[in-house]
């Protein structure tokens, strides 16, 4: 089921509902800063 309401949250966001992307932001923070720590530093 909560991976159900994750695909819908995303969903809403895409849409551009700002209240849940920002939801979606500061739930999965220890996720986005540890895939920026291990991809800062490289060139394009």
């Amino acid at each position: 089921m909560l991976y159900e309401n994750n695909i819908k949250d995303i969903k809403e966001a895409q849409n551009g509902n700002q209240e849940i992307m920002t939801k979606l932001i500061e739930e999965n923070n220890g996720l986005i800063w540890s895939i920026v720590k291990r991809f800062s530093g490289r060139r394009l």
